[in-house]
């Protein structure tokens, strides 16, 4: 007989981090499969799932601890032990410190899908302020700045049963982003087919094709836009006058700003019908309530990211906060922060001062979040409650000019973790001239990357799967849902793999004295350091897990995420009716009749109901020819 176990852990192939029920059979995994009892995902998964398993063993992991012993980037490794590679590793990164400042020494991370806490422990008690570089700059983060700067915390926006108006604004759930959101879509059309749709995207998305409104605007024209939205608003009197009144600070200076994007001009900005725009808002500020959640489109825009985040926040604020179907502010809840386990007070000011592009980038950067940071601990009563590693980014140009000018001062060390800056930034030539240049790259990585094959050490990191989850607990915990998850690892690390937190504290080791490791680092587990966090609920990792799937950590005002209503049969025929599948108009999208918002991951039957009909492929590819449009001459 084999033994047989089952496990429930979150899925961190996505941020949803779904819940999974996983069947060990004698130590392997057999089957991953949807975690009913999981509040988020209710036992739905996407397609991510299926390759799972295969990734888990897959024959291009970084399996042992390997050191460059040929030119860089040759190929010629040795391997070597955890305890070696920390002990060198360490020993460099002491002499970084001593000959150039800890600050020579620079971070790149990935897109967050890991409790990111340690390596800002790290570099604050190293004494460098250039922790963040990669993703940070064009996803969510810079809306995580701007809203926490413009109503103290980045609003999550979620669909309920009572949602009268969702807008999808540079946002596609059927195609990106997490599939619970897609789902709720799915829940919420089905129980209301009333329920308005908005889209503000150039292209012709699955949502765009049936949305009431679609609102097809020249690619990088957001910011002007939503001024366009709020003009209409605030001059038909459509705000929140309650709330603005009681909650808002210079009401009258956005009313001012505004009246310089009227609808005709913005129509001339953005390419759009004046009438379209008009209607847009209006039907945002009156079918209540309105959504509008995050979407990607608006933190890549270039140079007038920050003013277009700013502006969709301020349209946010105008109909209202905290109400139900519409943008909410996480409260903290019992959970420890990140920020309290960041330690940025560790980090003295006369090293913050010298972040890499700080003087010429100050909004995403030391200073903004201490501004930031000291608002909020008036309200959230924590001294810290921003992510560090989430708004405290150097600049690419910074860092390149000092890696090759050694001004302001020179860098000469990169630890990256889950991240590829051959990917995640701008000029790869400029990238990998300026990796040549350093003296150590340090990568914890699943795979050899074009920078692991650049690095003098290469650590492997353990998957989700092989490692316990603590999700919701970013920014303040937590920063989107209001409910903190736990997980637990399906099997141990493979080979001599390790997760983030043994990363950390088996480099803290290699270059910190004992006795700051023994204060700082006291927790010899990944759970250890989560029964930290959860110590205030009076639970334990494992206990949560035990006690509830997927358990859920209320907040202190005793409010949570709402749930979804069950779709009914009745509701799903009423949306079938709907959303119909009947050939497209030759014309334009705007003139067609609905079509379902699907992928083809819609078909598959790890969806459960309500199913959606799916058009024919003649049908599609007629849809997408129908939303080509040609620029006027004037407007090229």
């Amino acid at each position: 007989m084999s033994n047989v176990e089952y496990k429930r852990a979150l899925c961190f192939a996505s941020h949803a981090n779904c819940g999974v029920r996983a069947t060990v059979e004698d130590g392997k995994i057999t089957k991953l499969e949807g975690d009913p009892e999981c509040t988020v995902s209710q036992g739905r998964v996407c397609e991510r799932m299926d390759f799972q398993l295969e990734w888990l063993d897959h024959p291009k992991r970084c399996n042992y601890p390997l050191k460059r012993v040929g030119a860089r980037g040759s190929g010629k490794w040795e391997r070597l032990t955890w305890d070696q590679a920390c002990a060198e590793i360490g020993e460099k990164l002491r002499y970084l410190a001593d000959e150039y400042g800890p600050e020579s020494v620079i971070f790149s991370h990935g897109t967050g899908r890991t409790d990111e806490w340690y390596e800002g422990r790290f570099f604050n008690l190293y004494g460098s302020p250039n922790l963040a570089m990669g993703g940070s700059e064009i996803c969510w983060c810079p809306t995580y700045t701007n809203e926490s700067a413009t109503y103290g915390q980045f609003a999550a926006a979620f669909t309920a049963a009572k949602t009268g108006c969702v807008v999808l604004w540079g946002h596609n759930p059927a195609q990106s982003g997490d599939f619970p959101e897609h789902w709720g879509y799915q829940d919420l059309f089905a129980n209301d087919p009333d329920a308005k749709l908005i889209v503000v995207d150039p292209r012709c998305t699955e949502y765009a094709a049936n949305a009431d409104v679609w609102l097809r605007l020249r690619p990088g024209t957001d910011g002007a836009m939503a001024m366009g939205w709020m003009n209409v608003i605030i001059n038909e009197e459509l705000y929140d006058k309650e709330f603005v009144e009681a909650w808002t600070y210079g009401f009258e200076d956005l009313k001012k700003a505004v009246q310089a994007y009227p609808p005709e001009k913005v129509a001339e900005i953005c390419w759009v019908p004046a009438e379209k725009i008009v209607k847009a808002a209006r039907m945002y500020a009156t079918c209540l309530p309105a959504y509008l959640p995050w979407g990607l489109a608006t933190d890549a825009i270039g140079r007038n990211q920050a003013q277009a985040n700013r502006a969709k926040a301020c349209l946010k604020a105008l109909i209202g906060i905290n109400k139900a179907g519409q943008t909410y502010l996480a409260p903290p809840n019992d959970v420890l922060p990140h920020a309290t386990f960041e330690m940025p007070e560790m980090l003295p000011k006369s090293q913050r001062d010298k972040q890499l592009g700080s003087d010429r980038f100050p909004f995403h950067s030391w200073p903004s979040y201490q501004m930031i940071s000291d608002a909020q601990s008036r309200v959230f009563h924590h001294p810290y409650f921003l992510s560090q590693n989430a708004t405290c980014a150097q600049n690419w140009c910074a860092v390149s000019e000092a890696i090759r000018t050694g001004k302001p001062y020179p860098v000469k060390g990169l630890i990256a973790q889950a991240s590829n800056p051959f990917s995640n930034l701008s000029n790869t030539q400029d990238v990998y001239e300026c990796v040549k240049l350093l003296d150590l790259v340090i990568t914890h990585e699943y795979t050899m990357t074009p920078l692991a094959m650049l690095s003098d050490y290469v650590l492997p990191a353990a998957g989700w799967l092989e490692r316990p989850q603590l999700w919701g607990v970013g920014g303040g915990g937590p920063c989107i849902t209001g409910v903190a998850l736990t997980g637990e690892a399906a099997v141990p690390p493979l080979y001599e793999r390790r997760d983030n937190y043994e990363f950390w504290r088996s480099l803290a080791e290699g270059t910190f004295d004992e006795e700051t490791c023994e204060k700082y680092w006291s927790w010899q587990t990944t759970e250890e350091a989560y029964d930290a966090m959860l110590e205030p609920q009076g639970t334990s990792a494992r206990g949560a897990i035990s006690r509830i799937p997927c358990s859920i950590h209320r907040p202190r005002n005793g409010t949570r995420c709402p749930i979804r209503r069950p779709v009914s049969s009745t509701a799903s025929a009423r949306l079938r009716a709907r959303w119909s599948c009947a050939r497209p108009s030759s014309k334009t999208c705007s003139t067609r009749k609905r079509r379902c918002p699907t992928t083809r991951s819609l078909s598959s039957r790890r969806f459960p109901p309500p199913t959606w009909p799916r058009p024919s492929r003649s049908s599609s590819r007629l849809a997408r020819a129908s939303c080509r449009t040609t620029i006027p001459s004037t407007a090229r």
